[in-house]
């Protein structure tokens, strides 16, 4: 039998866009994108953009209880600050639950967590939230890396994450590492790994690859 379809969202004055989805042993779905304008509807919760005009978007991470033949909506988790910021990367783990993307706000916070900026170019962020069932729990929330314009995928196995994306500046910094693009006008590609210690989380290894045109992972 299929289930009925339902209205997840609606957003006042603007767009909602959901980037990537993940699923665990027991159905549950977990949806990571991001909204515009001055509030979104997910079901019965309701969003307010950080930004009171609605102009720039807001990240969110939200997850669906699946049975069967229905799905309701739990919890929805949000991110914002002064700039547009993005979540395009969820990996699931049991009832740990990792998320990441980027930033271009000076001051963007994740639960009662708030980001410093490291300049003026996209920042890379990566969190770790545990599923308590009802809500999402924030274990820890980190920076990842400066001049990282998209991470499309993150991987999850055990303790070690592995995230894929796309930098566009001459230099990008993740943890101790420092990648060199091709040519600093187009985007060159990043695979890095990060481990996680259970209240945070470090990079172990960072590589690029690309030559002299665009590069997308």
């Amino acid at each position: 039998k299929s289930p009925a379809w339902q209205v997840v969202n609606t957003s006042s004055g603007g767009s909602s866009t959901i980037r990537a989805t993940a699923t665990n042993a027991s159905g549950n779905v977990y949806m990571a994108g991001r909204f515009a304008g001055t509030t979104a509807r997910f079901g019965p919760i309701t969003l307010t953009n950080t930004d009171s005009y609605g102009n720039i978007s807001d990240s969110l991470v939200a997850k669906v209880t699946g049975t069967e033949n229905t799905g309701q909506l739990t919890w929805v988790q949000q991110t914002g600050g002064a700039g547009n910021d993005r979540i395009q990367a969820p990996g699931i783990n049991g009832t740990s639950l990792h998320v990441a993307g980027t930033y271009n706000s000076t001051s963007p916070t994740f639960d009662n967590l708030t980001f410093a900026s490291t300049g003026p170019s996209s920042n890379m962020f990566v969190t770790k939230l545990t599923d308590t069932g009802l809500s999402g729990s924030l274990n820890w929330a980190q920076q990842g890396g400066q001049g990282i314009g998209y991470v499309n995928v993150l991987a999850v196995s055990g303790t070690k994450l592995y995230l894929a994306g796309e930098f566009y500046e001459s230099m990008a910094t993740l943890g101790t590492t420092s990648l060199t693009n091709a040519n600093p006008s187009t985007n060159d590609i990043f695979v890095a790994k990060r481990t996680d210690m259970g209240t945070a989380g470090s990079f172990t290894w960072a590589q690029r690859a690309g030559r002299t045109g665009r590069e997308g992972a």
